[in-house]
């Protein structure tokens, strides 16, 4: 198998943002060892608190404003049937910077073809739950209220997930999971008991909040990793690291670093 990305050092990766998102800061901090370097961005609004983080820290930014694209139209961001008409302009405009990997970070809206059939699988995004829970053979806990819902489910702990991006949304194949956070469940228990809304959603929104600022960005900027050393190479349905099915899994015992991968 050939690694996922066969690209010279550094690896250039270009994101996708639509509002500001925590997990970004991790990859703007750069890699000391130079494996990769942010090349560029593409934001869905030109007031995005992203925006102006990004080109601070000298990151240039091009803006594809869906909603002045959608308003040109008289149409609503829900209608589907023209969404591969913006995602030509947002494929042309990552084309600018040549990424040898597309990350979306804060990215609020499901890619259609212009640009999988450009980057898939050099695409990856980040998810609030851990989607190597299944169901059926499908992720347990896809969607908006992943976190949500896996609290209430009655898991033990939540995971940040980084996986490919694929038509199916929140169903490519995992590549890196966070460490563990666990859950206060007597504390849900008794909200739920009660009937008190209000502390449920509080405790949710503040423990998605833990996660994604402790795991989220450490372990998206994990994946950037693995992919600039080689270690990541795509099979049928899964990512293979190290040759080893995935995903890594932060916090858990490390797996023995080899040299760059080649062809095996």
């Amino acid at each position: 198998m050939k690694p996922l990305v066969d690209a010279p050092s550094p690896l250039s990766v270009a994101v996708l943002v639509s509002e500001s998102d925590v997990r970004l800061r991790s990859l703007l901090s750069g890699d000391p060892n130079g494996r990769y370097e942010l090349v560029g961005a593409v934001a869905s609004h030109p007031d995005c608190d992203a925006v102006d983080t990004l080109r601070g820290d000298g990151v240039p930014v091009a803006v594809e404003d869906i909603e002045a694209f959608y308003a040109a139209r008289d149409l609503p961001l829900s209608e589907r049937e023209v969404r591969p008409a913006y995602d030509e302009r947002v494929s042309a405009a990552l084309d600018r910077f040549d990424p040898d990997v597309v990350v979306c970070s804060g990215y609020r809206f499901v890619l259609t073809d212009p640009v999988l059939e450009q980057y898939a699988p050099r695409i990856i995004s980040a998810h609030h739950a851990d989607l190597t829970v299944r169901e059926n053979g499908e992720p347990k806990y896809p969607g908006l209220h992943a976190t949500r819902d896996a609290i209430l489910d009655g898991q033990s702990v939540t995971r940040e997930t980084t996986h490919l991006v694929t038509p199916a949304v929140d169903r490519g194949p995992p590549l890196v999971c966070s460490r563990p956070f666990p859950i206060h469940g007597d504390l849900v228990a008794s909200a739920r008991e009660s009937g008190d809304e209000n502390v449920l959603d509080a405790y949710v929104y503040a423990h998605r909040e833990w996660m994604l600022r402790a795991g989220g960005g450490p372990t998206l900027e994990t994946a950037v990793e693995l992919i600039a050393d080689g270690r990541v190479q795509l099979g049928d349905d899964c990512v293979y690291i190290d040759g080893e099915p995935g995903p890594l899994r932060r916090g858990e015992q490390p797996r023995k670093r080899p040299a760059r991968l080649g062809v095996s």
